[in-house]
């Protein structure tokens, strides 16, 4: 586990500083390189506990309930430290699990549509149109990054804070779901870091990221705009955040779409799955062969999931999210790219707040 973590993490619940406890049955806390190492948690003043699993620490408000198997085997006196997260925090650990249980079905379902051998295109793009979309919405042209802190909130598939990682000098990719650890696994970079939390409950103290990007993933919370402004504080004076969300679309289709999740949300995930298999993936390949564009059929169903399956998803205009940026003291906020589903925005946060 990389050894910065201790010096950026905080507790996603009250923002003290984190220390690292290595399990009573793992091996000493740093290896020779001062990097931590698997087994093990975080524990802070205020009481809380955070596992790491599998080399991703787990920062959501209700971690030490998935894992506490393992933390009981490791801490004696577990019983009364769970009590007294649960007398301090049960409301919001309570609220926590109801509001992520659908996003960690949907997303790591969705997801887990990457987990093959062969590559799949993510939105129609391939990995180099990918790339490329990345840098056209963050344009970075003349910044030197490699001394940059990056963090990518709700990073999904893991590929946008890979292709930071080669350029920024520590990237952190946080997101609620199962996903993160398939991300982690196909890292190759040691300054890429994969933690599991929540937006609505960031492990990070404000004002402390070079840059903070986020696509697709705000208009996916009950309130995109209170979804802003807790990632947009992340962000130190003169440091940029860049975000894509989704804007109106005046298409039939996408209207009937739209309506038909009024029905769809509703539906257990896996008879989504296999209802949009069978009717909607046909329809698209159709339309594909005819204008000769073959999609494979991972990359349809992924686009499908993502349209019909999130219990939000809120559209907003270029003009209104301009708006939040500069009512929270950006400068130099540009609309990078466009196109007929969303948008992608940045700002820099002003030097000095007037």
């Amino acid at each position: 586990m990389n050894k910065h973590l201790i010096d950026y993490l905080r507790c996603s619940l009250c923002k003290n500083e984190l220390t690292y406890l290595p399990f009573a049955t793992g091996q000493k806390g740093t290896n020779s390189s001062g990097e931590l190492e698997t087994g093990g948690l975080f524990s802070c003043s205020c009481g809380m506990v955070f596992p790491i699993i599998s080399q991703i620490p787990r920062l959501l408000p209700e971690s030490f309930l998935d894992y506490e198997a393992v933390i009981e085997k490791n801490i004696p006196d577990y019983n009364i430290v769970k009590s007294k997260i649960l007398a301090k925090y049960r409301e919001i650990i309570d609220f926590s699990i109801t509001r992520n249980k659908s996003i960690k079905q949907t997303f790591g379902f969705e997801w887990s549509l990457l987990h093959t051998d062969k590559q799949v295109n993510v939105w129609n793009l391939n990995d180099r149109q990918f790339e490329n979309q990345l840098w056209d919405e963050l344009k970075t042209e003349g910044i030197d990054l490699k001394e940059k802190v990056a963090v990518d909130v709700g990073c999904g598939h893991g590929r946008s804070g890979m292709l930071l990682a080669e350029k920024c000098g520590i990237v952190f990719c946080l997101d609620v779901g199962a996903s993160i650890e398939h991300a982690a696994q196909i890292n190759t970079r040691p300054n890429c870091i994969f933690i599991q939390a929540d937006l609505n409950h960031l492990p990070f103290a404000n004002g402390v990221f070079d840059i903070v990007y986020s696509s697709g993933v705000l208009h996916h919370n009950p309130d995109t705009k209170a979804a802003f402004s807790k990632v947009s504080a992340l962000v130190k004076k003169g440091g940029i955040l860049c975000i894509w969300l989704y804007k109106p679309f005046n298409n039939g289709i996408h209207r009937i779409m739209l309506g038909l999740r009024g029905i769809t949300t509703k539906l257990p995930l896996k008879l989504q799955f296999w209802l949009y298999f069978f009717t909607l993936l046909p329809i698209h390949k159709s339309i594909g062969l005819l204008k000769g564009k073959s999609k494979g059929w991972r990359e349809i169903m992924i686009n499908q999931l993502d349209m019909l399956s999130p219990e939000y998803r809120h559209e907003h205009s270029p003009h209104e999210v301009e708006g939040w940026f500069k009512a929270a003291a950006y400068t130099h906020v540009e609309i990078t790219t466009t196109n007929n589903y969303g948008f992608s925005i940045k700002g820099t946060l002003a030097e000095v707040v007037k």
